[in-house]
C-alpha cells in the first residue's frame, strides 16, 4: 500500500516535471525542462516508472528495463516521424490496448469456467496483439528512416546531431 503511495507520489512529480504545469513552478526549475535531452530523460523516467504500475506481479529489474527502453525508442522514432506516421503508431497502441483487455478478459473468464472463454478466440487475439505490437515497431522504425531520408540536407546532415536536437 505504501509502495503505491511513492508511486503515485513520483507520477504527480514527473507531470510536473514533464511541463504538464510548467507555470506553477519556479524559474529555476523551468530552466531545467527547457533542455531536450532533460525532457527525453524525463519521459523515459515516466514509461519506466508506470509501465508496471497496475502490474498484478513485478518483472525483473533487467526484462523491465528493457520494456521501458523498447517503448520510449518506439515513442522516439514514432516523434521525430511525420505526424501522420505518429498518429497512426499511437492509433495502433490504442487498437492494441483493447485488443490486450480483451485478452485479459478471456484469461479471467478462464480462471472461473465461464462458457464465455474459447482458446480458439484467445489465440487469434494473442495472434493479432503480437502482429499489432511488430507492426507499431516497424512503422516507427520506417517513419524515422523515411524522416530522416528526406530531411537530410547534403553532405553536412548528421543524424546524430538529428536525434539530440529539439524537432
Amino acid at each position: 500500500m505504501d509502495n503505491n503511495k511513492i508511486t503515485g507520489a513520483f507520477i504527480l512529480l514527473a507531470v510536473f516535471m514533464s511541463d504538464g504545469v510548467n507555470e506553477a513552478l519556479s524559474s529555476d526549475i523551468r530552466i531545467l525542462s527547457t533542455k531536450y535531452g532533460v525532457k527525453l530523460l524525463m519521459i523515459y523516467f515516466l514509461i519506466f516508472f508506470t509501465i508496471n504500475f497496475t502490474a498484478e506481479d513485478t518483472a525483473l529489474l533487467i526484462d523491465h528495463l528493457i520494456d521501458s527502453s523498447l517503448i520510449f525508442i518506439v515513442f522516439f522514432l514514432s516523434s521525430r516521424s511525420h505526424t501522420p506516421v505518429f498518429m497512426t503508431v499511437c492509433s495502433l497502441v490504442i487498437i492494441n490496448h483493447v485488443i490486450n483487455t480483451h485478452i485479459k478478459y478471456l484469461v479471467h473468464a478462464k480462471k472461473n469456467n465461464n462458457k464465455e472463454y474459447n482458446n480458439n478466440e484467445y489465440n487469434n487475439y494473442l495472434q493479432i496483439s503480437h502482429v499489432l505490437t511488430l507492426s507499431i515497431a516497424i512503422i516507427a522504425l520506417i517513419g524515422f528512416i523515411y524522416k530522416t531520408y528526406t530531411v537530410r540536407r547534403g553532405r553536412n546532415f548528421s543524424v546524430l546531431n538529428y536525434l539530440i536536437t529539439n524537432p
